[in-house]
C-alpha cells in the first residue's frame, strides 16, 4: 500500500461531512473508503483525496468527481492487461502493458494499447485507463470517412487538402453519382490513406501554393492524364492526377463532353457573345450559371437572366 501524505489541517467541513471517513461502492471493484485529503488544490489543479479499497488495501489519489462517479478501479483486483476492449468509434483493441510514464507527477500512468489489424497496421498508442473503459480511443488507420478513407499516421492535417480528399472520396462512393460511381471511377489504394494523399498533393503537376490557399482557384483533375494515357475506368492516383485552374478544368470538361455553344445577347446594349462555357461566362458578367442553364434548357420558364437572353448557337443560326 502506498502511503500518501495527509493534509489534515486543510480538510474542510464539507470534506469531512461528505467524503472523509466514508465508504463508497465502486462500479466494478467493490467498496472503498476515503482516508483524507492527499493533495491541496492549486491553479488548474483539483483537490485529491486518499482512496483505499477495503478488499485489497490498494491506495490511490482521486478527485471528488471520481468518487461521486464511482468509476475508480482497484488495480490489484481488476487487471486489464492482455484484455480486449471496444472503441466507440473504431475497431477493438488490446491492452499491452502499464508503462512507467505519467502525464504529470500526480496523474495516473499511461497504458500501451494495440488495435486489431486493419489497413496493413496494428496501430499502437498510449492512453489512460479511463479512456480504455470509456472506449474513447481512436485508431487513425480505421476507415472513418465513408467506410473507406482513413487518416493514417499523420501529425498535422491540412484542412484545405483534407477537404479535397473528402470530396474525392464522397464523389467516388456515392452510388447515385452518375459521373463518378456509376462510371466506375475509383481511388487508388494508397490515396485512401490521407497521410499519403497529403504528401503527394503538393508534388502533383500544376501545384501552386498561392492559387490553392490564397486565390482558391485550383481543382484536382483526373481526366486530362487519364484521357492521355487511355486509363479506363478513370482513377484518382499519384500517376493520373494533376492540378488545374478552375477555368482550365471547365474548358477541358466542355471540350471532352462537347458542350453546346450558345449565344448570349445583352438586351440593353445589343452586344452578343458566343461561348460554350456557361461557368466562365457567368463569372465574367457576374451571373449565375444555373440560371443560364435554365434559360437554355427551359426558355418557356426563364426567358432572360439579368438583362441577358440565351439561345443555343445552332438554333440562332437556323433562324
Amino acid at each position: 500500500m502506498v502511503n500518501f501524505e495527509r493534509f489534515k489541517e486543510h480538510e474542510t467541513k464539507r470534506d469531512k461531512a461528505e467524503l472523509i471517513g466514508k465508504t463508497f461502492e465502486s462500479n466494478k471493484c467493490g467498496r472503498f473508503e476515503i482516508l483524507g485529503l492527499g493533495r491541496l488544490g492549486g491553479k488548474k489543479q483539483s483537490k485529491l483525496y486518499i482512496c483505499r479499497f477495503i478488499k485489497t488495501g490498494f491506495t490511490l489519489l482521486v478527485t471528488r468527481s471520481q468518487i461521486k462517479s464511482k468509476g475508480i478501479i482497484d488495480e490489484k483486483d481488476f487487471s486489464i492487461i492482455r484484455k480486449k476492449f471496444k472503441s466507440i468509434s473504431c475497431n477493438e483493441f488490446t491492452v499491452i502493458e502499464k508503462t512507467n510514464k505519467k502525464y504529470n507527477d500526480v496523474a495516473e500512468y499511461f497504458y500501451k494499447i494495440k488495435f486489431d489489424f486493419i489497413n496493413g497496421c496494428e496501430y499502437e498508442m498510449l492512453t489512460f485507463r479511463k479512456s480504455i473503459f470509456k472506449g474513447s480511443v481512436k485508431n487513425p488507420f480505421f476507415p472513418s470517412v465513408v467506410g473507406v478513407g482513413y487518416l493514417g499516421n499523420t501529425k498535422a492535417i491540412d484542412k484545405r487538402i483534407h477537404s479535397v480528399w473528402c470530396g474525392m472520396i464522397n464523389r467516388c462512393t456515392n452510388k447515385e453519382n452518375k459521373d463518378y460511381h456509376q462510371k466506375g471511377v475509383f481511388i487508388s489504394k494508397d490515396w485512401l490513406n490521407f497521410t499519403t494523399f497529403q504528401k503527394d498533393a503538393v508534388n502533383l503537376q500544376g501545384w501552386d501554393y498561392d492559387k490553392f490557399y490564397n486565390k482558391k482557384n485550383l481543382v484536382l483533375d483526373k481526366d486530362v492524364i487519364c484521357e492521355k494515357k487511355n486509363v479506363n475506368p478513370k482513377t484518382y492516383s499519384k500517376q493520373t492526377c494533376m492540378w488545374l485552374d478552375k477555368s482550365e478544368n471547365q474548358k477541358e470538361m466542355n471540350e471532352r463532353t462537347n458542350q453546346k455553344y450558345f449565344i448570349a445577347t445583352n438586351t440593353k446594349t445589343g452586344v452578343s457573345e458566343i461561348s460554350n462555357n456557361q461557368s466562365s461566362f457567368a463569372t465574367k458578367y457576374n451571373l449565375y450559371q444555373a440560371n443560364i442553364s435554365k434559360c437554355l434548357l427551359k426558355p418557356q420558364e426563364a426567358k432572360s437572366h439579368k438583362g441577358w437572353i440565351f439561345k443555343y448557337y445552332k438554333e440562332e443560326k437556323d433562324e
